[in-house]
């Protein structure tokens, strides 16, 4: 039994947290989708198991990153309606 690339771990674990943790979690996309893509290059050198799962966390990451910018976009908008 072949072990899943742990990059590739690490990165489903970023991106669940990118979506869990408010403002904080930008940092967590960024290093999600930067595990994700060092997680599949690895996974194509060394052929260890773990391909889909850093798919899937660089697919969480980039949803945290949309939702995490989206918040934070509307925080202003809302910021500006109120005191100007």
């Amino acid at each position: 039994m072949t072990q899943n690339n742990s990059k590739s771990i690490i990165s489903i674990i970023f991106g669940i947290l990118s979506m869990i943790v408010p403002y904080i979690g930008l940092i967590f996309d960024i290093v999600g989708i930067i595990f994700c893509t060092k997680s599949i290059r690895e996974v194509k050198k060394t052929r260890e198991q773990g391909k889909g799962i850093a798919i899937t966390g660089g697919v969480l990451s980039t949803v945290g990153l949309c939702i995490q910018a989206s918040v934070i976009f509307l925080a202003l908008l809302g910021y500006t309606a109120v005191f100007y």
